[in-house]
């Protein structure tokens, strides 16, 4: 029943009172005269007829007042329904969340109630003495009625009245139903921003699907996640400038049929503020009139409305207890991930003409909701993904990955994907079913892997750039697969501020390169995907935030504080901090301008159906050739490292360090030839990783040089760490070994054997693990007889370790050695160390290794990572260390 037909019933029902008292009147007068005439045919006569007569007319009135009292009480049952008709002391409130009401109670007229409407329209201008009570019910009712979080309710006041602080138990259970009262100009401010772009996007979102109003929209798409916005206004209009007033009006002018109402309490004791014309407000809303003992409602004329008694306090809280509890188990509609995946005839299709790139990444009601990326005008090339913790960032990346790998195949995308945080997300997408899309995959990368991976996407730009050059073209859209047009190039860096972060010459580097990526990558097909939890606190990003975001179009903001609302998105735009539930998004794809907002719900992806799709796609490709995987906190493979070449000749062969911290999977090497200076110095904590190193070196000269010989001086105590990296070392090479006891001898043996050498002979590398638990290495002379060359005093050991690994390389010995401490090296070897080029530093402290490298050497130890330092080139070389090598294994 419309608004009309029931303010034309309630104006029938005073009708009904008006017409019947004259008729009442009447009859009597005529009962009583034909009493008088026929007094003479006695008294009795004329008595039973005058109370017939009675009877008669009270059974007609009641007739036509009981037909009105139903009509207008049946109306009110169905304009609204539940809780939002009852009055606060019925029976009924225990059943909340039925329906969002078009109509509210206001009072009774008799036994009759008076209902308006509120939801549908553009709201309510409440005056008068008792006007805080009404709209205090008002919201009570539209909370208790309305489903759990699909109303919210914003209030300003600025006299810091605690008008609705009835609501605070509410508030602590479901503070997105209704936050904290807004008390200052810039609060409310951003809370109208936030409106506009609301309305606007809503009216869109209305003329898209053909709905006439916003209550249409939600009973056709129950999919979608709006709620409809209440506005409390308290003290109006105390706290409103010019700038608010002309922001309130073009909200209000627009809220009709949006979801959108207010509730402006009226103060007329308030003096408005220049170009403040509280009438203009007032000609937009519902003018409703409040008094203790009497309501009036526009459009229900000459209708004498009682107000309710008030709500009790216990009311308040079962109504808090009731939503709070419906507020925090409410279901959050599916958005199924199949949904958004291209029918399977559309699987790896060429790139569309245009070279958009685009993915499905949820819903906005029935509408899928696209991630678009394109290199031509107007230009799309990359997104920004933010969203507090817990809210499904992760899952949003997974969707987009899977969604893109689904829809292009591996000639047209490839992926490098870096995740910056101590996630597992990433980790799943590796072997043994990998995307054939991904080339690089960092798990829980570190900062020097993100700025290599930065490097060598810059590189790749340098080399497109050739391509485009010799064809003459200036955008990849117009390049063609027989020019030689590159796939294009997804870099998704998850928790990208990470590199940022400290004040060092990675930050300064790694901020350069993403700005020179951002700006001129999308040409070249590069496109990137900066994902964060907040970028608040990042110095760099102060200073180039511009210069980097500017060039990043699309944003998708999960759920967030309103900081980090305007910062992912815009100044003045916080509609990520007004979401309500995890997996919906903010998407933008105009700079985060607030008439922009759409807002959608993403899809939820199960593990078990994407590691089906990836292995559909993986059989599909036959790829053999799994990404370069990096993982901070694990050991590089040896195993998979020599699988590749080593490079050798007759004359010398690159040994293995390590694996460098780079995308390119070629091992991190140094020279070992027959000069002085060959060999290997590792200084640091940690066996493992020291025999990881030594093993590295050791495997990949035998692999070069298969018919070279091997020597273990182990002074080492065992050790559950690395007793079967030992044995494995032993096992795979049959080298010769000295243990702690027989080390003196069998270096003054080495010595004798240096000294007979011409050259010629085969190599001998001597694995020296753990020099500085050696014992008695002086024992055969005095602590100075490095110093006595003439003496005649027999030599030491410890000056046979030094002739060999001075003198040994010229005729093919050479030492490879582990000491915990520079000092103790330099101790045995002297402070020169002999002269010994290829130095690579563990766990040690930063004075020896700048000693070493250089006073401006920055180095940050940590588990399973290396510093080398190969005396040729300018610059240390960060390196993962090898991981032991296992009896399996050999």
């Amino acid at each position: 029943m419309s608004v009309q037909h029931y303010e034309s019933v309630m104006r029938g029902l005073v009708a009904a009172y008006r017409a019947f008292s004259p008729t009442a009147r009447k009859l009597g007068a005529d009962a009583q005269l034909e009493a008088e005439r026929g007094r003479a045919r006695g008294a009795q006569e004329a008595a039973q007829r005058l109370e017939s007569d009675r009877h008669r007319i009270q059974a007609a009135v009641r007739r036509a007042m009981d037909g009105a009292r139903e009509a207008a009480t049946r109306t009110a049952a169905q304009l609204a329904p539940g809780v939002a008709a009852l009055p606060f002391d019925a029976a009924g409130w225990g059943s909340i969340g039925a329906a969002a009401p078009t109509h509210l109670r206001v009072g009774v007229s008799g036994d009759v109630p008076i209902i308006a409407p509120l939801l549908p329209t553009a709201g309510w201008y409440v005056e008068g003495n008792d006007a805080a009570a009404l709209i205090r019910g008002a919201v009570l009712r539209v909370v208790a009625a309305t489903p759990a979080r699909r109303v919210r309710v914003d209030s300003y006041d600025p006299r810091l009245t605690g008008a609705l602080g009835v609501f605070g138990e509410l508030r602590e259970r479901a503070a997105e139903i209704v936050p904290d009262s807004l008390t200052g100009a810039a609060d409310l401010a951003a809370c109208l921003d936030d409106l506009v772009g609301t309305v606007a996007g809503r009216a869109q979102k209305i003329a898209q699907t053909g709905h006439r109003s916003f209550e249409a929209l939600m009973a056709a798409e129950p999919r979608l996640l709006e709620a409809y916005r209440l506005v409390v206004l308290l003290d109006y209009p105390l706290g409103v400038d010019e700038r608010l007033q002309r922001e309130l009006l073009r909200v209000a002018e627009s809220a009709a049929g949006r979801g959108v109402s207010f509730l402006v309490q009226h103060n007329p004791a308030v003096q408005p503020e220049r170009e403040v014309d509280p009438a203009a407000l007032a000609r937009l809303l519902r003018p409703v009139r409040a008094e203790r003992d009497r309501i009036t409602v526009a459009g229900i004329d000459g209708v004498a409305i009682r107000p309710d008694a008030p709500p009790g306090s216990h009311l308040f809280a079962q109504v808090a207890e009731s939503v709070g509890a419906a507020a925090s188990s409410a279901s959050l509609p599916k958005v199924a991930f199949a949904d958004m995946l291209p029918p399977r005839q559309e699987w790896w299709t060429p790139i569309a003409a245009d070279g958009e790139l685009k993915v499905a990444v949820g819903a906005d009601g029935r509408t899928p909701a696209f991630v678009r990326l394109r290199s031509g005008n107007p230009p799309l090339p990359n997104v920004l993904i933010g969203g507090s913790a817990g809210q499904g960032k992760s899952n949003l990346l997974l969707v987009l990955i899977h969604g893109l790998a689904a829809r292009y195949s591996p000639k047209d995308l490839e992926m490098h994907l870096l995740d910056f945080k101590q996630g597992l997300e990433f980790a799943k997408l590796g072997p043994p079913y990998w995307l054939p899309h991904i080339k690089v995959l960092g798990v829980y990368s570190d900062r020097e892997f993100g700025l290599a991976v930065l490097r060598h996407v810059h590189d790749q730009m340098e080399v497109r750039s050739e391509i485009f050059k010799r064809a003459g073209k200036g955008n990849i859209a117009d390049l063609t697969e027989a020019e030689g047009r590159p796939p294009r190039l997804l870099l998704v860096l998850d928790e990208f501020q990470v590199m940022l972060a400290d004040d060092d010459a990675i930050a300064d580097e790694a901020t350069a390169l993403l700005e020179k990526l951002v700006r001129m990558g999308r040409a070249y097909g590069i496109h990137l995907v900066l994902a964060t939890q907040t970028i608040e606190g990042i110095q760099r990003l102060a200073t180039k935030r511009d210069a980097i975001f500017g060039q990043v179009p699309n944003r998708v903001v999960l759920k967030t504080t309103p900081g980090d609302s305007q910062t992912l998105l815009a100044t003045h735009n916080t509609a990520a901090a007004a979401l309500r539930f995890r997996g919906e998004a903010i998407l933008n794809e105009n700079y985060g301008a607030l008439d922009h907002n759409r807002t959608a719900l993403i899809a939820h992806a199960r593990d078990e159906e994407l590691e089906s799709l990836r292995k559909e796609l993986w059989h599909h490709a036959r790829v053999s050739e799994p990404p370069r995987i990096f993982e901070q906190n694990e050991a590089a493979s040896l195993t998979r490292a020599l699988a590749g070449p080593v490079e050798a000749d007759g004359y010398s062969v690159r040994a293995w360090a390590g694996m460098p911290v780079s995308v390119a999977e070629r091992p991190a090497a140094f020279d070992v030839r027959q000069e002085p200076g060959a060999g290997l110095i590792v200084l640091g904590d940690d066996a493992a990783s020291a025999l990881g190193v030594l093993t590295g070196v050791a495997m990949s000269i035998s692999k070069g040089r298969p018919g070279d010989g091997f020597l273990l001086l182990d002074p080492m105590p065992p050790e559950p760490a690395i007793e079967q990296g030992i044995a494995a070392l032993r096992q795979a090479l049959r080298p010769s070994v000295a243990g702690r006891e027989e080390i003196p001898e069998r270096l003054l043996e080495l010595r004798d054997e240096v000294r007979k050498r011409n050259g010629s002979e085969p190599w001998l590398h001597v694995l020296a693990f753990g020099m500085h638990r050696a014992t008695r290495l002086k024992a055969a002379g005095s602590s100075d007889s490095w110093l006595n060359l003439g003496a005649e005093t027999p030599a030491s050991p410890l000056d046979a370790l030094r002739e060999i690994v001075q003198e040994g390389p010229a005729v093919g010995v050479f030492l490879y050695g582990w000491w915990n401490r520079l000092n103790v090296c330099a101790d045995q070897l002297g402070l020169d160390r002999c002269h010994v080029n290829a130095h690579l530093f563990l766990r040690h402290p930063l004075d020896g290794v700048q000693q070493v490298c250089g006073p401006l050497t920055a180095w940050s130890s940590r588990p399973h990572r290396g510093l080398l330092r190969d005396g040729l080139s300018d610059e240390p070389l960060p390196t993962v260390t090898f991981a032991p090598l296992t009896l399996e294994e050999v």
